[in-house]
């Protein structure tokens, strides 16, 4: 299971919104290791493809493996 994480930060990612007029969905950052709204992606390559999302919208982010509970 993976989850990314803005750089520097305790955020993570919980989801993507799209904006009215724009082409990229933009990222929804929520803060805290523990926070429940923090989006797991079940394989590396899911969260690859949504850290493009993220890159997209000119910030840097880590993916980083959790364990499973």
């Amino acid at each position: 299971m993976y989850i990314i994480r803005r750089r520097g930060s305790s955020d993570f990612i919980s989801g993507f919104k799209v904006l009215q007029g724009s082409q990229n969905p933009e990222p929804i950052w929520v803060e805290g290791w523990d926070n429940p709204e923090i989006r797991v992606y079940k394989s590396e390559v899911d969260a690859l493809v949504a850290q493009v999302l993220v890159t997209a919208d000119g910030l840097t982010s880590y993916i980083e493996e959790v364990p499973e509970n």
